[in-house]
């Protein structure tokens, strides 16, 4: 019965050698091991990187909250609190306020407070440090 290869070593080069059974289970075997090794050893450091990045979103998290609830609040603050028809109400109270009487916004006064207070913290700071705020 003629085979298409060969053990033989000298006739290796007119026939193929023939292949080892035992060894090609082996490589498999050992390649399924490699590959379910690498995959746990994959998931363990997503897990991990999820868990960092998650611990890192928690932690500014609170800062996020607060600032949205301050946007939010300011948002408020400067809408009339008359509906639309009644607006016209509101734009004049602000006009007689600010225009007849003199009274200074909430803004600006809230805005010249906080220049002078980095006014008097730069001048009890170098002047880099200053730069830096």
């Amino acid at each position: 019965m003629p085979t298409n290869c060969t053990e033989d070593p000298t006739e290796i080069g007119d026939l193929p050698p023939c292949t080892n059974t035992y060894a090609n289970w082996l490589v498999i075997l050992l390649l399924v091991i490699y590959l379910l090794v690498t995959n746990v050893l994959l998931l363990n450091l997503l897990i991990a990187m999820f868990s960092y990045t998650f611990s890192i979103v928690q932690g500014n998290s609170d800062i996020y909250w607060k600032f949205q609830r301050y946007n939010l609040i300011v948002e408020y603050h400067s809408r009339p609190a008359l509906a639309p028809p009644f607006i016209i109400i509101s734009h004049l109270n602000i006009f007689i306020k600010r225009n007849i009487r003199r009274v200074e916004s909430v803004k600006r006064r809230h805005f010249s407070e906080c220049e002078r207070e980095s006014e008097r913290v730069c001048t009890s700071v170098s002047v880099r440090e200053c730069a830096l705020q």
